[in-house]
């Protein structure tokens, strides 16, 4: 009988949920390939807003990839964006709490 295939592949965190401050909340689900599902809720004076993206394990650190779209120039623009740079910081320090 052949042996069964042992599967070397790291598994994929199952469902993570971590406040990056007291308005933002990140929660990161298992995805397809290498990147994970995640989700991002703000809520801001108005109501809360939800951004559905991807957990990505760069170079740098985990962050937080924002829908965007391919340009004709070839360059991947995103659609939604964090105007301020500690935003950004703060959910990939979430993130990086979570999957590290």
């Amino acid at each position: 009988m052949a042996k069964a295939k042992e599967n070397t592949k790291a598994k994929k965190p199952e469902y993570k949920e971590e406040n990056a401050t007291e308005d933002i909340v990140v929660r990161v689900y298992p995805g397809k390939g290498e990147r994970l599902s995640a989700s991002l809720t703000i809520e801001t004076e108005v109501g809360h807003v939800v951004i559905y993206g991807q957990a990505v394990d760069g170079k740098n650190g985990w962050f937080f990839s924002f829908p965007s779209y391919k340009g004709k120039d070839g360059e991947y623009h995103n659609i939604v964006y964090a105007l301020e740079k500690d935003v950004n910081e703060a959910i990939s320090e979430a993130l990086s709490t979570m999957l590290d």
